[in-house]
């Protein structure tokens, strides 16, 4: 990045706006059950234009209040439906007549609530309800002591109905039948089918006059889970899955949920949503209900229980009075987007990650997800339509994998539009950590299931396993079941090259007797017990035992434990794994001991708490000096294959962590009498240096022979390069001269399967080089031949036609993220106002929607021109202004609200942006294309080609201020981004960019910034390069 400074007396200036938006009938399908009184809360719903109204009047008169609620309904929301219960003590039984009872109910009962309002305020009702979830009447399915009876009760309830109906529609209403209560019929799918059967006839005749019928939908778990509400608050749907497969006529007759909310057992004061939760919490959960009903296209609406009076007539915790006011914005069409969700957290787990926030909504909002690899994205959409969950929103994500870095954002969709994202939240999903666990058993205590383990089997005991005079030992089940046989643990989710405790639980629980089960132990390949015998160590069966040792895990983090019989089969019942302290020099290494082999001396000891590190030194004196020949950065173990045979040597370790090194080990001695070579690779390098896609590679190894032998004469010492581990490339194998002890030779290709070289490809590779690699001579060791070494294949660039299939020097569509649209046409386009036009028939396609193309495989750090080429060629875009997006490279945004059609005067006409770029550490150019002011994004072609020059540096060439508007002029090199920066303190060390960064299209460029009531501001211009 360069900068190119300036200084200017200046002034500032502010300017604000404000919209207004009309509001209809809503769009939500809330509502609510008004009783009694007339509310502030009251007139607040009425208020959001609610598409139903629910009222309550009695048969002993109708409340003047509730009358007042209808008119002020009717009066806003014309085209309302408007809801009419009349309260009766009114019962009946199945020993009364359903027909006589139908007419007793309309006259003494309906009629009679009705006879208080005047003859307009009836004309207002549009649907009266009959009896309340069988509270007076039976209902469908009950009374049911028993089957018969229950059948017998759905029979009645659809003969009081097919009575009523009809006196219904004659006084000019319509019918809002059955009133079922939430989790009602009872019984089996079968018998719920058998009641609804028997009532068919009723509903029939409803349907066919215009009648809805009712259900009560309450949540009585309180949850947004479909599977559990599928029986509460979403069993409606039971029905009409029923209807669909029987009685398809009723498939579509509309229901209307007339009670609804948060219920658990009908308990006035502690069942609902005030006793249960909070106000933020149920807002979540009426969202979270309200888009479930929009899926239903024959429910009009639920009207939640209840709001008015509720103190006199005995419900306080289901009152809606805390949250009308709330209800009321929920229902007015919005009139911009959501806010930008804010807290969100994110919580990893084996395999997944688990978002939450706890906004509530503010009108029908849904959330979506999106995530990344780095914070500053691009950033993908992973999940739409997210609004599950009461005490938070939450979502899970499982498309995860282990121990890779993931962000996530959030945004708020509603009817208007999608909010900004939220700052991003950083997590990194992980298995369990293996702490403790289980050998062959279950979860116990802080014991975790048994985990982590290849192969054995396993065996438990519902004995006893006496752990008296154990230090810290296991819960006591651990020690009752066991995984045996010859197996590995091996332990993941360690700190790299830490120091840790590893404490190992067993018990003797099939054998009785010393010497019927024997078993070595290993940790990270070095043996720690040695025909360890349960029996002999704990002093019996079914006794526990401990054994604990120091391990260092590997550079992935991992410690091994492995198993390996001597007699019957090796056994293990507990794992413990517990960080050493690191705030002290470690303690010198114990037990060194030097043992002689075949032209070889191994080194083992004991390791230290809080190693993570030993430095190996040697001397030829018991007393020193000791000169360091190697390291062993996690294994007490040291192999030394380089000596004088028949000389005796001294050796001593050191163990080292972050905070120093401890003193040398005791002196362990050896004295080696036979010499043998000992070849290794130290460095691999290629020609040409940078490999692009199609180099012929030559490889070349430079080897050193750390042995105590020269290599034979006149045998090969061959080289193998083996890429991929998918197979020999090429080989070195002419080289027959004798490699001395401690020499070096480079030993370049000379043969392969197809010349001395490798056909690149792109991408990254592994090159595997392994000398000796035929095994043509004997070793001291054998296992040390072979280095890996990356390798990155690079592209000359890209030609990328987006959304089609591969035209003249362009391929077909490849490395694109995000959006799957496509589009093309069979136009003619202008292609005579691009000076390096692409093919026509890239100008013909294009991939629209949000999405990333990834040029990878460039060369890190090079110099690159991105030639981006538009045509606008959608129907849905006439005129200017119809599409506007940004576009980013790297995460920098270069253009906000690119306007093709703009841009080009015309539609089907061909017009290219060139941007110059350096590619990435790891060789990546990312184009991203985002939403702007309007439609979605698009493009029709990419290219990347250089090296592009290094642009100059930008020049400041004029400093203006006329009308307190101050402008700023440049000397540019085209295609190369700029921005322009600035302070107001010259001691200060921020700079504030004045808008988003431009790419210069010629030679210079300037930008105007409002100022106002400051000596001096300063400026500066930045490049990216």
């Amino acid at each position: 990045m360069k900068f190119a400074p300036g200084i200017l007396l200046l002034t500032l200036t502010f300017f604000a706006r404000t919209t207004v938006q009309g509001q209809s009938i809503s769009t939500s399908k809330l509502s609510a059950h008004l009783i009694n009184g007339y509310s502030a809360g009251c007139s607040n719903i009425i208020a959001g234009h609610p598409r139903v109204l629910k009222v309550l009047g009695l048969d002993s008169g109708f409340p003047t209040a509730m009358v007042q609620t209808m008119r002020d309904y009717k009066a806003q929301v014309p085209l309302g439906k408007l809801v009419v219960r009349i309260y009766t003590t009114r019962s009946y039984t199945l020993t009364n007549d359903p027909t006589a009872s139908a007419l007793d109910f309309w006259t003494n009962a309906v009629q009679q609530g009705l006879n208080y309002l005047s003859p307009s305020d009836r004309a207002l009702i549009d649907y009266l309800e009959g009896p309340n979830e069988g509270n007076n009447t039976p209902t469908l399915g009950y009374p049911n002591n028993t089957p018969q009876q229950a059948l017998q009760s759905s029979q009645w309830f659809n003969q009081f109905w097919t009575n009523l109906t009809p006196k219904i529609l004659a006084a000019g209403y319509k019918p809002c039948l059955a009133s079922i209560a939430v989790g009602n019929p009872g019984g089996s799918t079968s018998d719920v089918q058998s009641y609804l059967a028997a009532f068919v006839p009723a509903l029939r005749q409803a349907n066919a006059a215009g009648g809805v019928w009712s259900y009560h939908s309450y949540t009585i778990n309180y949850t947004t889970d479909t599977a559990t509400e599928f029986w509460y608050s979403l069993r409606y749907r039971q029905f009409y899955s029923y209807f669909a497969s029987a009685y398809p006529d009723l498939t579509n007759m509309p229901m209307i949920l007339t009670e609804g909310g948060v219920d658990e057992n009908g308990t006035p004061t502690t069942s609902g949503w005030q006793y249960r939760g909070t106000a933020d919490e149920y807002q979540r959960w009426l969202n979270w209900f309200d888009s479930q009903m929009q899926q239903d296209s024959y429910l009009l609406g639920c009207t939640i229980f209840e709001i008015g009076n509720p103190e006199s007539w005995g419900w306080p915790s289901f009152d809606l009075e805390p949250i009308a006011g709330w209800m009321k914005n929920y229902l007015i069409t919005p009139g911009a987007p959501p806010p930008v969700p804010s807290g969100i957290v994110a919580v990893p787990a084996n395999g997944s990650v688990t978002l939450s926030w706890t906004n509530p909504p503010l009108n029908p909002t849904t959330w979506s997800v999106k995530r990344a690899t780095n914070s500053s994205g691009p950033y993908f959409t992973i999940a739409t339509g997210q609004n599950s969950g009461v005490p938070a929103t939450a979502f899970t994500d499982t498309s995860v994998n282990n121990s890779t870095p993931y962000y996530y954002v959030v945004t708020g969709v509603n009817s208007f539009g999608e909010s900004d994202q939220s700052p991003p939240v950083s997590v990194v999903p992980a298995a369990p950590f293996p702490g403790a666990i289980n050998c062959g058993g279950p979860s116990i205590g802080s014991f975790m299931t048994d985990a982590y383990y290849s192969a054995g089997s396993t065996y438990s005991t519902g004995s006893a396993v006496a752990t008296n005079g154990l230090i810290n030992p296991a819960p006591a089940a651990v020690y009752q079941s066991q995984r045996y046989g010859n197996l590995t643990y091996s332990l993941p989710y360690l700190t790299p090259r830490a120091s840790y405790k590893v404490r190992l639980h067993f018990a003797e629980i099939y054998w009785t007797s010393a010497g019927q089960r024997v078993f070595n132990v290993l940790l990270n390949g070095v043996q720690v017990l040695t025909n360890y015998d349960i029996v002999q160590a704990a002093g019996g069966s079914f006794k526990g035992n401990v054994q604990e040792f120091n391990a260092i895990s590997d550079s992935t983090g991992t410690i091994t434990v492995q198993l390996v019989t001597v007699v019957d089969n090796a056994s293990i019942n507990g794992i413990e794994i517990i960080a050493n302290p690191t705030n002290t020099i470690p303690t010198a290494p114990a037990n060194l001991a030097a043992a002689i082999g075949n032209a070889l001396v191994t080194l083992t000891w004991s390791t230290p708490a809080g190693a993570t590190n030993f430095s190996v030194k040697r001397g030829t004196n018991s007393s020193g000096p000791f000169s360091i020949i190697g390291n062993s950065p996690s294994a007490p173990m040291y192999r030394d294959p380089f000596f004088t045979p028949n000389t005796t040597y001294y050796y001593v370790v050191s163990a080292l962590n972050g905070l120093g090194e401890s003193a040398n080990s005791s002196v362990a001695s050896a004295r080696p009498t036979n010499g043998l070579p000992d070849v290794i690779v130290t460095s691999v390098s290629w020609t040409p240096p940078t490999l692009f896609n199609g180099s012929q590679a030559v490889f070349s190894a430079r080897v050193l022979n750390q042995g105590s032998a020269a290599t034979p004469s006149g045998i090969v010492l061959g080289v193998g390069f083996n890429m991929d581990s998918a197979g020999t490339v090429s080989w070195s194998a002419t080289d027959t001269a004798s490699l001395a002890p401690g020499a070096s030779i480079t030993l370049a290709a000379d043969g392969g399967p197809s010349g001395n070289y490798w056909t690149a490809t792109p991408g990254p590779h592994n090159l595997i080089a392994t000398v000796n690699d035929v095994n043509r001579f004997a070793e001291s060791i054998t296992d040390n031949n072979s280095m890996t070494v990356p390798i990155l294949v690079s592209v000359a660039g890209y030609a990328i036609n987006c959304g089609g299939a591969a035209a003249g020097s362009f391929a077909a569509d490849s490395n694109y993220a995000g959006s799957a649209n496509t589009f093309s046409i069979t136009n003619t386009i202008d292609t005579t106002g691009t000076s390096s036009p692409a093919p026509m028939a890239v100008y013909q396609t294009e991939r629209w929607g949000e999405v990333a193309y990834v040029l990878n495989n460039l060369v890190p750090g090079s110099n690159y021109t991105v030639r981006l080429h538009f045509a606008e060629i959608s129907p849905s875009v006439t005129h200017t202004g119809d599409r506007q997006f940004n576009v980013s490279l790297n995460g920098l945004q270069i253009f906000s609200n690119f306007d093709i059609l703009s841009a080009a005067g015309a539609k089907f006409r061909a017009i290219s942006r060139d941007i110059k770029k350096q590619a990435d550490a790891s060789g990546t150019i990312l184009v991203q294309f985002t939403r702007g002011a309007a439609n979605e994004p698009k493009c029709s072609g990419i290219e990347a080609f250089g090296s592009a020059s290094v642009s100059q540096p930008p020049v400041i060439t004029g400093l203006g201020l006329t009308n307190s508007i101050a402008t700023v002029t440049w000397q540019t090199s085209p295609a190369t981004i700029y921005q322009v920066q600035y302070k107001d303190d010259s001691r200060g060390t921020n700079w504030m960019a004045i808008g988003n960064a431009v790419v210069a299209s010629g030679t210079s460029l300037s930008i105007t910034n409002p100022v106002s009531g400051l000596g001096r501001r300063f400026y500066r211009i930045a490049q990216f390069n």
